[in-house]
């Protein structure tokens, strides 16, 4: 049985029909922000939507119907490839919609980092998040695979 659903999206997004996605992120390390992608890749799948997730350097042919673009924050700082690939693809990602996301510890501000990914960015992401880092929530950072679904959720909801 195809499982591959076919999206009608709003044409304020640029796109009419939303099939793939892509998840772009850069992280130091392999903890959280991979977790992250795994539970949104999962997500999206399960909605029946094509998903490709990478670095950008893993990112070949970039034809995608929408692009997940998140980052992992070191020192206070988000990853340079993220933003490398923001401003080497700025043609495409005024095309078609755009999400983000950030991993830090910062629960109370973390627009701050966020707004250093979106200056970037050549139009306003349709919506972003934050998920909050492994040091902080160490024991229970399993809780926040709930909060992944329902973002992807509410992206397909925008879409639809």
């Amino acid at each position: 049985m195809d499982r591959q659903i076919r999206r009608i999206a709003s044409t304020r997004y640029g796109v009419s029909i939303v099939t793939r996605v892509c998840i772009v992120y850069s992280t130091k390390r392999s903890k959280a922000t991979v977790q992250v992608v795994g539970w949104l890749k999962a997500a999206f799948e399960s909605n029946g939507l094509e998903v490709e997730a990478g670095k950008p350097e893993e990112l070949n042919k970039l034809n995608y119907d929408l692009f997940v673009l998140g980052t992992s924050v070191y020192g206070g700082a988000v990853q340079e490839p993220i933003l490398e690939f923001i401003n080497q693809n700025q043609d495409l990602l005024t095309e078609k919609p755009v999400a983000t996301f950030v991993v830090c510890k910062e629960v109370e501000t973390p627009e701050g980092h966020m707004n250093l990914v979106i200056e970037k960015l050549p139009k306003e992401p349709m919506t972003w998040i934050n998920f909050e880092g492994y040091v902080f929530r160490r024991g229970d950072f399993e809780k926040q695979r709930s909060k992944a679904d329902t973002w992807v959720k509410e992206i397909i909801s925008q879409l639809s």
